[in-house]
């Protein structure tokens, strides 16, 4: 039963840091909408759930050292599907 309830604090503190770590970013993308002047209806964002995670990988298969280790403050780039789309251009 201890061991069950170990798995499932783990569990519950996965959730809660994909569920932060999305929080950020969506605002982070709200944030670069409006500094490249696009116009989107900011009521439509308390519709939008932070809980998605197939952006992240849950294998155990992680490759550390080529993760660019960022200083205090920074993130990593937004995707952003047109800038892949200018490079293919």
């Amino acid at each position: 039963m201890e061991n069950q309830e170990f798995r499932a604090s783990g569990l519950n503190l996965l959730i809660a840091a994909i569920s932060y770590w999305n929080t950020v970013y969506l605002d982070r993308a709200a944030q670069h909408l409006n500094a490249v002047g696009t116009t989107f209806d900011a009521a439509l964002l308390a519709h939008l759930s932070p809980m998605g995670w197939a952006h992240i990988s849950l294998t155990g298969d992680y490759l550390w050292e080529q993760a660019r280790r960022l200083p205090a403050g920074e993130f990593h780039p937004l995707n952003e599907p047109m800038a892949r789309l200018k490079r293919v251009a």
